[in-house]
């Protein structure tokens, strides 16, 4: 390899280094996906339910009354028992 090879090659490699850098410049900022758990909007459903489930209403109650899906509920379950052992 000569040196001419070399710095040609090392130019297309600062281009794509520039254009990666670039591309990630567009994610400056955002959050980060996914579920994001116990956070004080969690915290607050999770209170609702536990007082609803305490009280010895189902999980088809809870939705009805809430508007909490049956999933979220059952997770809710699932923290609850978790927590409890």
């Amino acid at each position: 390899m000569t040196i001419k090879e070399a710095e040609k090659i090392i130019e297309e490699l600062k281009k794509e280094n520039a254009m990666l850098k670039a591309e990630l410049a567009k994610y400056d900022g955002k959050k980060p996906a996914g579920r994001r758990t116990h956070d004080e909007k969690w915290m607050a459903n999770y209170d609702l339910w536990l007082s609803l489930h305490e009280k010895g209403h189902t999980i088809v109650e809870i939705t009805d009354m809430t508007g909490f899906s049956r999933r979220t509920c059952y997770r809710y379950l699932e923290y609850y028992k978790k927590a409890k052992s």
